[in-house]
């Protein structure tokens, strides 16, 4: 009986050490409530599927960069399938270069009328251009471009041209089909600067989209610059559109007397990214870094020149560095040793493409994207049922735009911090173990004693 008493207390001191507290956990299921934030998602219509582009709010609310903890809750609050579609990749240019014919025009700004003598073959190519005028006149300071035999539509020119160095010529740009009728297109700079170490040539002219079967006149407005035009290419490339790219900025902070580092707020998908400075005549030689992390390693992204030059009346600046598309929150621009930093740090500007969200409409709507919690899993959620719904099964007719609503702040920063467990009741489980550790040597020695007596 004494034996089968002590069994028991065992049994419960056993059950209490291994109960609910020292249990597996189930897996957690997160509730609208665990989360930092939350937006409401506006929808019209009576559609299965509905879809948004996921706001900058988003991005500087998570903790996962894969944004995993992500989520939509119906009006019940419970979470509803959902699945992320990754902006397209950037697609490599497709670029074709092709010379074109021109003629210069001695004398001042030629207009078509009857001062040339032109030479137009069927197909409307120009064979022989002869200026009536006076070729001891004043320098050139206008050229007739052919472009009859280019196919489609142009993007660009480049011109092959030598002029005074550290100058600037100034050109407008007319079009016309017949050489008679002449419209007015564009004004653009040729920038030919040496500043230092360093050489800007600016040498392209960009062109809305001019179809083919068009003449260009080139008129110089800058005499001075003694431009001198050798050759010309026209520029058509394809690109295919990655998405809207959205702007965002950043400011600097200096770590040493070369290193630029600054922080994007958030795991936004990078694109392009440059250093923009306040202060004209600035020119910053940088290799631009980024990590993911504050103790991961650096990846190196490029080397670019980043410049805010003032040439006579015109701001000429850069364009930024182009890099392989990254979500790499941290940055850092090493400065080249010839490097001057202006007094002003500058802010970093970067162009990012934002994610498309799925989510079915389960259950009643008004629908909330949740945001921001440490305690989910680094892995995205994804349905496979729904995607391939939307892969293959379901037409565009059934899928909806949703409007993003209004932030609402639920748990806040409280979400995204390192939750700390209630130290009373660790310490209530710790002391309940060591007690019961005890009874039961207690008991275990106060039962053998007690057999050790009966044999005597």
């Amino acid at each position: 009986m004494k034996r089968c008493h002590f069994s028991f207390c065992l049994f419960f001191i056993f059950y209490l050490c291994s109960g609910p507290g020292h249990s597996a956990e189930a897996p957690y299921k997160p509730q609208l409530n665990d989360f930092a934030y939350a937006i409401n998602l506006e929808t019209a219509g009576d559609k299965p599927i509905y879809h948004l582009t996921l706001p900058e709010q988003v991005y500087r609310g998570v903790y996962h960069s894969s944004l995993a903890d992500v989520r939509v809750f119906n009006a019940r609050g419970e979470m509803v399938p959902i699945v992320f579609r990754a902006p397209a990749p950037q697609q490599k240019m497709v670029q074709t270069r092709q010379a074109v014919a021109f003629f210069p025009l001695e004398g001042d700004s030629v207009e078509a009328n009857g001062l040339l003598n032109i030479q137009i073959q069927t197909d409307g190519s120009l064979i022989a251009l002869r200026s009536q005028q006076d070729k001891s006149a004043t320098p050139i300071q206008s050229w007739l471009v052919d472009l009859s035999q280019i196919d489609g539509s142009i993007q660009s020119l480049v011109l092959e041209f030598d002029m005074h160095r550290n100058t600037r010529a100034e050109l407008a740009l007319s079009h016309s089909q017949d050489l008679h009728e002449w419209t007015p297109l564009l004004q653009t700079s040729l920038v030919d600067l040496e500043h230092g170490s360093h050489q800007l040539r600016q040498n392209s002219i960009n062109l809305p989209n001019l179809q083919a079967g068009h003449y260009l006149k080139l008129d110089l407005l800058t005499p001075r610059s003694a431009l001198q035009i050798n050759e010309i290419h026209a520029i058509k490339h394809h690109v295919q559109a990655p998405g809207e790219l959205l702007r965002g900025e950043s400011q600097a902070r200096l770590s040493d007397e070369q290193t630029l580092e600054f922080d994007l707020g958030g795991p936004f998908r990078v694109s392009q990214i440059r250093l923009r400075s306040e202060s004209e005549n600035t020119l910053l030689a940088a290799t631009l870094f980024s990590r993911p992390t504050p103790s991961a390693d650096w990846r190196e992204h490029g080397f670019a020149a980043f410049y805010r030059l003032r040439v006579d009346d015109t701001l000429v600046e850069d364009e930024g560095l182009a890099v392989r598309l990254s979500a790499d929150r941290y940055w850092q621009a090493r400065l080249a040793a010839d490097t001057t930093l202006p007094d002003r740090l500058p802010t970093v500007e970067f162009y990012w493409q934002a994610d498309e969200l799925f989510f079915l409409a389960q259950g009643e709507g008004p629908w909330r994207l949740a945001f921001g919690n440490r305690r989910v899993s680094s892995q995205r959620p994804h349905d496979r049922a729904l995607a391939a719904q939307i892969n293959h099964e379901l037409p565009n007719a059934t899928t909806r735009r949703a409007k993003v609503g209004r932030l609402e702040t639920l748990r806040g920063a409280d979400a995204l911090t390192e939750e700390h467990r209630k130290p009373w009741l660790s310490w209530s489980l710790w002391a309940l173990l060591i007690a019961g550790a005890s009874l039961a040597g207690w008991m275990a020695w106060r039962l053998t004693r007690k057999m050790q007596i009966e044999r005597l």
